[in-house]
């Protein structure tokens, strides 16, 4: 392992080391003091980079951190990789477990602390610790979009809590003992012990319920239900569902409106109204949904330009979306379709842009092969960011440091360490070797 073992390793005050902020990279939002971490400081990096080409569709997930990728490697089973600066792939570990690529597979990765999960729209869920490498596999289970919850889809209707300490998932609740034949049920959201489902016989209307739960007595109390006249206007295989807070549920109809449950904070009942997209109904995506910063991607054609917009989901103003950036696509396309030697490049799978807005994971395509590619959407350097200290994390411009347990008003957390005057980066751009050095990286 390469790094700059130089944190100070008494406590905080004077001497032995510089105080500073640092976004918390860590995977967990409470840190607290005395405990060691890397420092890293993004540098330059490449505009956009291919990093697969197939005949077939390209394994296309999410980045999660700005670092996380899944990655399938042609010689080796799928695997968890980091991004360097570069947008080069450092393997963290393989997976013991494989799923199918032939769909939007692991649309749903999810980060809890050290535990990364990753499925297939099958609701297959699998894990794997970042630090000790353990790959367990958990059956049919769904995200609730609440903290650790998750629940069954397949024959039983429970919610499991996930202890991230123990990696294994603890029965919470039991919403039904089991599901009669020819009945439908479907877990939307889990909030402040309110549960809301879709449950229906198969053939009548279908009635979304709220009930409320006692975790100590596994009793529950049905608060109110909504019954949806038009059976097939919630529930089809066609339609769009998926979480969007804790408390907001989306669901895309056939009648092409999109519409947000929500649970009411005082968790007793829930509303149910028209999602305004600005104009983007039809682009709404599953995949194109970032949890972490509540945003939607959506990349459109507007005549001979690509733009990658980028939506926001408000809890507090949950009935029309935000519009945050717009970013023209086309030079960077049009640049690697020149360097490929494509006659046409065409945008076939978008994945979620990262919670810092950074970056985005693609597939392309022309009239032969598939592209992965990353894009960096803003390249400059940034400040200080404190990753776990692990082996994967060091190389040659990671420094150590010790946390002081303080964070600033923007979630930072504070880190004692010595720093150097400069950090020296060793790029490859375009096959030629650039040395990039960060001048008065203190600041």
């Amino acid at each position: 392992m390469k790094g700059k073992t130089n944190s100070a390793l008494g406590g905080g005050g004077s001497g032995g080391g510089e105080l500073i902020f640092a976004e918390n990279a860590l995977n967990k939002d409470s840190v607290e003091a005395g405990e060691k971490v890397l420092l890293r400081r993004f540098t330059a990096t490449p505009e956009i980079k291919c990093y697969r080409t197939k005949s077939n569709n390209i394994l296309c997930s999410p980045i999660l951190k700005d670092r996380f990728i899944i990655y399938e490697n042609t010689n080796e089973p799928q695997g968890l990789y980091t991004i360097e600066d570069d947008l080069t792939f450092k393997k963290i570990t393989a997976f013991s477990h494989l799923i199918s690529t032939s769909s939007s597979c692991y649309e749903r990765a999810l980060l809890f602390d050290n535990w990364l999960f990753y499925g297939n729209p099958s609701n297959l869920f699998y894990a794997v610790n970042l630090r000790t490498l353990d790959n367990p596999y958990f059956g049919y289970i769904k995200y609730s979009g609440c903290e650790n919850f998750f629940f069954t889809t397949a024959y039983s209707a429970e919610i499991f809590n996930f202890n991230t300490q123990t990696g294994s998932m603890e029965k919470y609740f039991t919403v039904f003992q089991s599901i009669p034949y020819q009945y439908t049920y479907i877990p939307l959201l889990f909030y402040k012990d309110t549960v809301a489902v879709l449950y229906y016989y198969y053939n009548s209307n279908q009635r979304i319920y709220l009930y409320k739960l006692n975790h100590e007595t596994q009793e529950k109390e049905e608060l109110v239900y909504f019954e949806e006249t038009n059976s097939k206007s919630i529930n089809t295989d066609a339609a769009l569902r998926f979480p969007l807070t804790p408390s907001c549920y989306f669901m895309q109809k056939q009648n092409g409106n999109n519409y947000v449950l929500k649970i009411d904070e005082s968790g007793k009942t829930f509303y149910q109204g028209v999602l305004n997209c600005l104009g983007f109904e039809k682009e709404i995506t599953a995949a194109g949904y970032n949890p972490l910063n509540r945003t939607f991607t959506i990349i459109k054609q507007e005549g001979p330009q690509t733009f990658l917009n980028i939506l926001r989901f408000d809890p507090e103003n949950w009935t029309k979306l935000e519009f945050v950036e717009k970013i023209d696509l086309t030079d960077t396309l049009e640049n690697f379709r020149q360097s490929v030697g494509a006659e046409s490049i065409s945008v076939t799978k978008t994945q979620y842009v990262t919670e810092d807005l950074r970056r985005i994971n693609l597939e392309l395509r022309d009239k032969s092969s598939y592209y992965g590619v990353i894009i960096n959407l803003k390249n400059n350097f940034t400040s200080w960011q404190a990753v776990p200290d692990f082996p994967y994390n060091y190389n040659e411009s990671t420094v150590t440091a010790l946390t002081t347990g303080k964070t600033d008003e923007h979630k930072k957390i504070e880190v004692k360490a010595t720093l150097p005057e400069k950090i020296s980066v060793t790029l490859n751009t375009n096959d030629v070797n650039a040395t990039i050095t960060a001048e008065g990286v203190k600041s």
